[in-house]
């Protein structure tokens, strides 16, 4: 969160926006102003806070810097879901690739005629098949892991 404890911080340095203007618009204490602007201490700002300064900064300058940090935390979050769901695509089309090969490869080798390079075609295709698949398993399982994650 720490674009967001930087927006707090430029609050209050421009102008009228001074840590007792900052506490006298959201009804807070201005040491807890202060510590909500330490990433390493607990307490936060509500959204109603991060709305009644961006309206004042929006007063004061046009700007609305909590809304911007807040949207780019919401934009590296999509990113990083986009990311594994391109990732997740890629495996889905490898593993649709390697499965067809392989049981092009197999049905060949499981005709009567089939010679000893239709099996060993039917092996390195099956091989690269399983191949594929696990590496399809691991990019869910980060992708799901990443689900479960808390934001910080």
């Amino acid at each position: 969160m720490g674009i967001a404890h930087d927006s707090i911080r430029s609050i209050y340095a421009l102008g009228d926006l001074t840590p007792a203007r900052c506490a006298a618009i959201t009804g807070r204490a201005e040491a807890y102003l202060r510590e909500a602007s330490d990433p390493d201490r607990p307490q936060r700002l509500t959204v109603q806070d991060m709305l009644k300064l961006d309206v004042e900064h929006l007063a004061f300058d046009g700007t609305t810097p909590l809304f911007a940090a807040y949207g780019a935390l919401v934009a590296q979050a999509r990113a990083e879901i986009y990311v594994d769901a391109v990732a997740i695509g890629r495996a889905t089309k490898d593993v649709l690739k390697e499965d067809g090969d392989a049981h092009l490869a197999l049905f060949l080798a499981s005709q009567p005629d089939a010679t000893d390079q239709d099996l060993r075609a039917a092996l390195r295709e099956t091989e690269e098949s399983v191949a594929a698949q696990s590496q399809a398993i691991h990019v869910v399982r980060v992708a799901l892991e990443k689900c479960h994650q808390q934001p910080p």
